[in-house]
C-alpha cells in the first residue's frame, strides 16, 4: 500500500498563532461580534471565526477562509497586525511527538512547556527570540514568555504547537 502524502494546512511554511489573552490583539470587533452571538438564537458562537482559530481548525493558517453572518473572513480581519505578538509554530521532532498525548493527560503544563521548548520557531512583536544549537528555544525566551505572561501563555502556545501538529482530522482527510 503506498502513502500519500497528507495534503492538510499543517504543513504551511508559516503557521501564526495569536493567544486569546493578548488583550492588544483583538480589535474591538470581536467583542462585538461574540457578544451579538451570545444573544442571538440563530447564531452559534462556535462558529465564531475566533472559536475556530483558537480550537486550531484552521491549523492556524491566519488566511483561511470562514464564513460569518455570510460574510468572507479570516482571522486576520479580527487582529490589530500591529500590537498582536505573533508566535511562529512548527513540526516537532518525531522522537518529541511520539508519546505526547499521553504527556499530556499525565502532566498538562510540563507537556505544554515541551511543545514551546521544541516546536516554536519565532516570534514577531514580542520577546527575543533565541534558540539553542540542537533547535530547542533557549531558557532566556521561555523565561521571557513566561515574565510576558505567566505560566497560562506558556499553556496556550504549547497547546497550539500540540494542535498544530496533531494528525489529520476526519475532514482533513476527505479534502
Amino acid at each position: 500500500m503506498a502513502l500519500k502524502p497528507p495534503r492538510h494546512r499543517v504543513d504551511d511554511e508559516n503557521p501564526r498563532f495569536v493567544s486569546a489573552h493578548d488583550s492588544e490583539a483583538w480589535l474591538d470587533r470581536l467583542d462585538s461580534e461574540l457578544q451579538e452571538a451570545e444573544r442571538s438564537e440563530d447564531l452559534d458562537i462556535d462558529d465564531h471565526p475566533h472559536r475556530i482559530y483558537a480550537r486550531g481548525q484552521t491549523r492556524y493558517d491566519v488566511t483561511a477562509p470562514m464564513k460569518w453572518r455570510g460574510e468572507d473572513v479570516t482571522i486576520l480581519d479580527y487582529v490589530d497586525r500591529d500590537k498582536a505578538t505573533w508566535w511562529l509554530l512548527g513540526r516537532l521532532p518525531p522522537d518529541v511527538r511520539v508519546g505526547l498525548k499521553r504527556r499530556f493527560s499525565e502532566n498538562y503544563e510540563s507537556a505544554c512547556l515541551e511543545c514551546v521548548r521544541w516546536g516554536l520557531r519565532g516570534i514577531e512583536n514580542g520577546p527575543e527570540y533565541r534558540q539553542t544549537r540542537d533547535g530547542r528555544v533557549h531558557d532566556d525566551t521561555i523565561a521571557q514568555i513566561i515574565d510576558a505572561g505567566d505560566e497560562e501563555l506558556i499553556q496556550d502556545i504549547g497547546c497550539a504547537v500540540f494542535i498544530y501538529n496533531l494528525g489529520l482530522s476526519e475532514p482533513e482527510k476527505k479534502a
